[in-house]
């Protein structure tokens, strides 16, 4: 009986080690994500300058013209133009829930 409970004890354990290191890399991979859309608009906006010789107007140009992807429900992608002259504010933002909800 007690050979019974240690092996059971032993499954719960690594049952529990299980979910909590799926739990830390979904967490990583969401965070890599989010970062990686940050670098690839920043990215692209530089590209559009260099290019154009001018900063995207908004976020739908840089995705019509550039390529870039935001329509995915894991991220909230915010833009800012400030004005001609200047980079405009980008910040992606992770939306709870998001895809895997």
């Amino acid at each position: 009986m007690r050979q019974i409970a240690k092996s059971l004890l032993t499954a719960c354990l690594i049952f529990l080690l299980f979910c909590g290191g799926i739990f830390i890399i979904s967490d990583w991979m969401a965070t890599e994500g989010r970062r990686a859309l940050q670098h690839e608009l920043e990215l692209a906006v530089q590209h559009c300058y260099a290019v154009e010789g001018r900063y995207p107007p908004s976020l739908r140009y840089l995705e019509r013209h550039y390529g870039i992807r935001t329509a995915n429900r894991r991220y909230q992608v915010e833009y800012r133009s400030i004005s001609e002259g200047h980079a405009p504010e980008i910040r992606v933002k992770r939306v709870e829930g998001g895809a895997w909800a």
